[in-house]
C-alpha cells in the first residue's frame, strides 16, 4: 500500500488543491502542454513534502501529457544517472517541441523546483 497513491491522492485536501490548480492555471480546462480541452490532472513540478505542496508547484496536464512528461523524464533519467533533472531540462524541451507538447516550463523553473 503506497500513502500518496491509496491515502493522499483520494483525500480531501488532494482534490481541493487539484481544482484550485485547475481554476487557476487553466480556467479554460485547456490542457498546458497540448491545448486541448480535456478532463485535467495536476502534474508535480517539484514533490515537496505531502502536508507542504503549494499551488506553484503543480502544473494542470491531460492524462495523456501527464503520462508522456513521467515517461519522458524517466527516461532521462535512466541515461543520466545520478543529474538532477534540470540538467537535461534543455533535452526535454526539445523533444517536447518536436512533438508540440511543450508546456512553457522554463529552465529556471524546473532548477528552481527540482533542486531544494
Amino acid at each position: 500500500m503506497s500513502y500518496y497513491r491509496d491515502v493522499y491522492l483520494n483525500s480531501e485536501d488532494w482534490r481541493n488543491l487539484r481544482a484550485a490548480v485547475i481554476a487557476i492555471k487553466a480556467p479554460d480546462g485547456r490542457c498546458l502542454s497540448c491545448k486541448r480541452k480535456r478532463k485535467l490532472d495536476a502534474h508535480h513540478v517539484y514533490y515537496r513534502r505531502l502536508w507542504n505542496v503549494k499551488i506553484k508547484d503543480l502544473i494542470p496536464l491531460c492524462r495523456e501529457c501527464h503520462d508522456f512528461i513521467h515517461v519522458l523524464v524517466k527516461w532521462m533519467k535512466r541515461f543520466n544517472p545520478g543529474e538532477h533533472p534540470h540538467r537535461y531540462w534543455g533535452d526535454v524541451c526539445h523533444i517536447l517541441r518536436k512533438l508540440g507538447l511543450y508546456t512553457g516550463i522554463s529552465r529556471s523553473g524546473f532548477a528552481q523546483n527540482h533542486n531544494r
